[in-house]
């Protein structure tokens, strides 16, 4: 985002929230545009758009509330919409898990594992299903949660996250 499109986003919350008043508007400025710069106007727009449509507060959005918007429209399957796509795949992993595995979308992958973990559900007694299921809900959410929360970090940071960890990592291996 462009610094002029940094005040196009606050003018529309001064204007959605009459009451919201900053005291340093240049220093509002500078911080909303240094958090957001990465991000796509268009997304922040209807991130800023969902959150006002939708707030029953009558508070102004902090940076995070608008950026937290973003991922909520992403949104994926529900756990038990995930579970039902597993669920249809179990059918023929005795044979096929390997093929069911890899066409699952990449969050279901995750909450599962890998295909051996399909094959052997495929295998449990239906007495067991109940259980799966539930382990399945837990790491399906556990891992929407992660994405959602990882979505909202720009990949420029990512990129400069990950080099720090791997430069630390790397002068750890050294000592």
């Amino acid at each position: 985002m462009t610094r002029d499109e940094t005040k196009t986003i606050l003018m529309a919350i001064m204007a959605a929230y009459p009451n919201w008043h900053p005291v340093n508007l240049e220093l509002v400025i500078n911080t909303w545009h240094m958090m957001l710069e990465e991000y796509d106007y268009n997304a922040i727009s209807a991130g800023l758009k969902a959150y006002i449509l939708t707030d029953k507060n009558g508070f102004a959005p902090s940076i995070g509330q608008v950026v937290d918007q973003l991922s909520k429209a992403n949104e994926e399957q529900t756990a038990l919409e995930a579970w039902s796509c597993v669920y249809g795949r179990m059918q023929s992993s005795i044979y096929y898990a390997t093929e069911n595995f890899n066409s699952l979308p990449e969050v279901i992958k995750k909450a599962i594992g890998s295909a051996d973990v399909l094959r052997q559900w495929a295998l449990t007694d239906v007495e067991s299903l109940p259980v799966i299921q539930a382990n399945f809900v837990k790491a399906y959410n556990i891992e929407l949660a992660r994405q959602r929360e990882s979505a909202k970090i720009p990949p420029k940071i990512k990129a400069l996250l990950s080099s720090t960890a791997n430069k630390l990592l790397t002068d750890e291996g050294r000592t």
